[in-house]
């Protein structure tokens, strides 16, 4: 809808444009060409709602659990983390009609609240969505004059998206790493750096209660390592061949309808390759360590 919105925004904004200009002697006397006024007047119509929809969605979820578990009787604001999130988990499956019976009847009036608050979550925020996209993107055609800058401030529009672009890369990649970094740390806390680096044997279960079996681990990375050398090794053993040759026929022997046939398809196969790959090395972790040691 906000799409939309902004689509309708920007011939709005262009036919605006062109009848000003034909007010003031034609085309030439505006500042910016009348598609820069039509994305203007899409700026207008699109952004601030786009704000405004990322903050709801990002508040609504921490704001509607905040109002049902506050509505719960008190036994459940005792609970630990582990245990709320448990709750919350059969509440969610209540609502889905996963389950039927819940273990406290507390919880089946908190899955109806929760779907009254969602579902009325989610007609307050496309009706402000509507509206503020409207009120924006009447104020944005209101504001197209033959000296508005328009071309200069969709410009810098532009510099802004695609700086916060570059932020938002940049403080994910930090996230990251400070993630990895900090889990790192813990991990290593837990774990003998020595035994991560010589251990021959990898079996990373470790209890998250007492009460389940198979509180320790094996955290020998060896496996990881060669398994990655054997699988690395297989691939390079089928793939550079095939690939090498298939690549010299197309280039030097494959006629132009061909090449633009199989091209296509022979790119096409990383991304299948890629899935499959991670798909397997997940599932089959110590598979290859297995193969070479035993």
């Amino acid at each position: 809808m906000l799409i939309i919105l902004a689509v309708v925004g920007y011939f709005l904004g262009r036919k605006r444009s062109e009848v000003v200009a034909e007010s003031v002697g034609g085309i030439k006397h505006l500042h910016s060409l009348p598609n820069y006024y039509g994305l203007m007047t899409a700026v207008w119509a699109g952004i601030p709602a786009a704000l405004i929809l990322f903050i709801w969605v990002a508040a609504e979820n921490p704001v509607i659990q905040g109002v049902v578990f506050s509505s719960l009787p008190d036994h459940f604001h005792q609970l630990d983390t582990s245990k709320v999130n448990l709750m919350w988990s059969e509440i969610y499956n209540l609502r889905d009609g996963i389950i039927d019976q819940p273990s406290d009847p507390a919880l089946f009036q908190a899955a109806k609240q929760l779907t009254s608050l969602e579902t009325r979550s989610t007609m307050l925020k496309t009706l402000l969505v509507i509206v503020l996209s409207l009120l924006a993107g009447v104020a944005g055609w209101v504001m197209i004059k033959p000296a508005q800058r328009a071309r200069n401030q969709f410009e810098v529009v532009v510099k802004g998206l695609l700086m916060a672009s570059s932020l938002i890369a940049i403080l994910t990649t930090v996230g990251i790493v400070f993630s990895v970094l900090f889990e790192s740390i813990r991990f290593f806390h837990a774990i003998p750096i020595t035994e991560f680096v010589f251990g021959t044997k990898w079996s990373p279960q470790i209890a998250i209660n007492d009460v389940v079996v198979g509180s320790s681990g094996a955290f020998g990375a060896i496996p990881l390592f060669t398994g990655t050398l054997m699988i690395a090794g297989i691939a390079l053993f089928i793939s550079v061949p095939i690939g090498l040759m298939t690549a010299v026929y197309l280039v030097e022997y494959a006629n132009t309808t061909l090449r633009n046939i199989v091209k296509p398809f022979w790119h096409g196969r990383r991304f299948i390759r890629e899935c499959l790959g991670s798909r397997y090395c997940y599932g089959n972790h110590d598979h290859p360590f297995r193969v070479l040691i035993g």
